[in-house]
């Protein structure tokens, strides 16, 4: 059986991770983070607008260049399932605020008698029937449970959160987190509220997550929180929309000292 990607990626303290968040409907993206040396894609049913027949293709890509995958979706035990099987290395969830959430979640991901997936060999995640129900079993008890801590209430309670068995790891989503407390992202009290969380969760034996927008973000980060190694770089549209009005400023310098009026 294969070892799962992401949870050794989260496992290690000898490198720093980097995901990025995938909204490109296309498994092309998917190849190129592989080809530029990201080590997770994080594939999404929240804010892309692509389906699952997309996303199997997108997670056959990264499979491909051995990039882990890891799926935002909807706490849907219906829906978990279909991602699931997929065949991906883990799935995250946005907005916990409660224990009996998480326990919905992680029971959805979980095969019985531990959960309430149902079992289907004639998908990816079971390589199709080939795969012996034993290594099925360790597959699926293997996957890989991210809550997102995104709200005030998440904050107050993220104890009881990560209390619950079969939670790996925890991120803080920058907008919905800042939204929720009514900050900006760069204020004490959004920056303590991330800190707060990495603490627990440090504590509770979980992995943390670190969203940044920028590499540049990551030296400031590691000043306050030498520990950090896992950062989820968002996200690729944001990025190639930045790298594309880069080019066009430039572009624009040249043509202003070039071209005379």
């Amino acid at each position: 059986m294969e070892e799962n990607g992401l949870r050794r990626l989260f496992g290690s303290r000898k490198k720093m991770t980097v995901g990025m968040l995938i909204g490109l409907p296309t498994a092309s993206i998917v190849d190129i983070a592989g080809c530029a040396g990201i080590d997770y894609v994080v594939l999404d049913t929240e804010h892309a607008t692509y389906g699952l027949d997309v996303m199997e293709g997108m997670a056959s890509a990264a499979k491909a260049r051995g990039v882990a995958t890891l799926v935002r979706v909807d706490p849907d035990p219906l829906i978990i399932a279909k991602v699931l099987d997929i065949g991906v290395d883990g799935v995250k969830f946005s907005k916990v605020e409660t224990r009996a959430a998480t326990e919905k979640i992680v029971a959805a991901c979980r095969f019985p008698p531990d959960g309430e997936r149902s079992p289907e060999p004639a998908t990816r995640s079971a390589a199709y029937g080939m795969m012996p129900r034993e290594d099925y079993d360790r597959t699926g008890a293997d996957t890989v449970v991210v809550v997102g801590i995104d709200t005030r209430k998440g904050v107050e309670n993220v104890d009881e959160i990560l209390s619950v068995p079969g939670v790996d790891a925890v991120q803080c989503g920058p907008s919905d987190l800042s939204w929720s407390l009514g900050v900006g992202r760069d204020s004490p009290e959004f920056i303590e509220a991330v800190q707060h969380v990495a603490r627990r969760s440090r504590a509770a034996g979980k992995a943390h997550i670190r969203v940044v927008y920028s590499p540049d973000q990551i030296p400031d980060w590691l000043k306050r929180d030498p520990e950090l190694r896992i950062f989820h770089w968002a996200a690729d549209r944001l990025n190639i929309a930045r790298h594309f009005s880069e080019g066009v400023k430039k572009v624009r310098a040249i043509e202003a000292s070039h071209i005379k009026a």
